[in-house]
């Protein structure tokens, strides 16, 4: 009984995690309160619930989520503190303590089993390939406009959001194919690479640019094998990633968008709303305004209109201030110090390339702390270095 219990768990993980890059897909205009992704994100909850003592890992896991828990905390008596009638804000903000409960049973699934890790990288890949698939045949796909450029929409995702989706993709189906994680049939996912790097183009996402350039630079620097063998992987990485980097920007969303910021002197709107949430956290720069403050705060700066700070850091000042932000800072040391451990023990630099992935995402968007994809990334990150513990062999079943 316990170990259908525990296949049928993982299995949900998989499906939510297969899922996530259609959380925005809404046939029913009930996106906000249940969509599929959210089905097998419950489904996965129930059955941890099931098997409580072997889901809820309380050695390891534990001591991080209550400090996470204590930004929830203070973020939620701040945004009561600061509470006001047109707020859009829930003060619970209950995305944030369900994204918290779900890295805490990914990360104890993990510590059980270690293998699941190449299962949710599989997941993930295909998700996106089931993605590229549909965007094919134009199921799912629109074109939105954004000052005055037509940029990919996917069932109610933007093009940024795509955008990670697909540069994840990439990188993890480079990793899993190079280190053959499933066999042979590894290299079947190769085929997958030309339409995303075109859907990338498609998205005008100068970040995801920057991103799969950075990602696979450092995947192919930091792999550790003879020097013959170095030299080959740095040159093919090279000409890979110039390959690449070529066929993004061979999109012409892509190549306007470029050129628009070789042209530009200044960073757009995004200086002005870094400097002016700078500024309304310096005014309560030790436990912060709460998400309801920071709203109507930036909004009195922005003549009605609310602007996410496009930055966690930033965003976890003004919410929660310097407590808040140190809390933050503590945790993602873990998250650097556990990349770095799971390299120097394993010769293997995907961690590290999936930390930078994580920092870029996070250095972009203050959103970021409600994202699902990036609190799966930082389960998997904090419990790659911990040993194998009990549990059961997916591989073998």
């Amino acid at each position: 009984m316990e170990r259908a219990l525990y296949k049928t768990k993982i299995a949900s993980l998989l499906l939510f995690v297969f899922a996530l890059p259609f959380s925005y897909w809404d046939p029913l205009g009930i996106a906000s309160m249940f969509s599929i992704t959210k089905a097998f994100g419950f489904m996965y909850a129930i059955f941890a619930f099931l098997t409580f003592k072997s889901s809820f890992e309380r050695g390891i896991t534990l001591p991080v989520v209550r400090l996470l828990l204590f930004i929830w905390i203070l973020m939620a008596i701040q945004s009561l503190v600061h509470w006001w009638y047109n707020t859009r804000f829930s003060i619970m903000e209950f995305s944030l303590i369900q994204n918290i409960l779900l890295f805490w049973l990914i990360s104890s699934d993990i510590i059980r089993n270690k293998k699941i890790i190449k299962f949710i990288f599989l997941a993930i890949v295909l998700g996106v390939a089931l993605m590229v698939a549909l965007s094919s045949f134009g199921i799912g796909i629109s074109l939105e406009m954004e000052l005055g450029e037509q940029r990919l929409s996917f069932f109610g995702a933007n093009s940024n959001n795509i955008a990670v989706f697909l540069s994840l993709a990439l990188i993890l189906i480079i990793y899993l194919s190079y280190k053959k994680k499933f066999g042979k049939k590894s290299y079947l996912l190769l085929f997958l690479v030309l339409p995303i790097l075109s859907m990338i183009g498609m998205t005008g996402s100068r970040s995801a640019l920057i991103l799969v350039g950075l990602s696979l630079l450092c995947f192919f620097l930091f792999f550790k094998t003879k020097i013959w063998k170095k030299i080959i992987l740095l040159s093919f990485g090279t000409l890979f990633v110039g390959y690449s980097l070529e066929k993004i920007v061979s999109s012409e969303i892509m190549a306007k968008r470029i050129e628009k910021t070789m042209h530009s002197q200044e960073l757009g709107p995004r200086g002005e709303i870094w400097s002016s949430a700078f500024n309304i956290f310096l005014e309560k720069p030790v436990l912060g305004w709460g998400q309801t403050g920071y709203e109507k705060q930036i909004m009195n700066n922005f003549n009605g209109i609310y602007w996410d700070t496009h930055n966690l850091f930033l965003y976890l000042m003004v919410t929660t201030g310097i407590i808040g932000i140190t809390i933050f800072i503590f945790f993602l040391f873990r998250l650097i110090k556990n990349s770095w451990i799971y390299y120097k023990i394993n010769a293997d630099p995907i961690m590290l390339v999936i930390l930078l992935f994580y920092l870029t995402n996070i250095s972009k968007t203050g959103a970021v702390i409600n994202n699902n994809t990036m609190w799966v990334l930082a389960a998997i990150i904090f419990s790659s270095v911990y040993f194998y513990q009990s549990g059961i062999d997916i591989d073998n079943d």
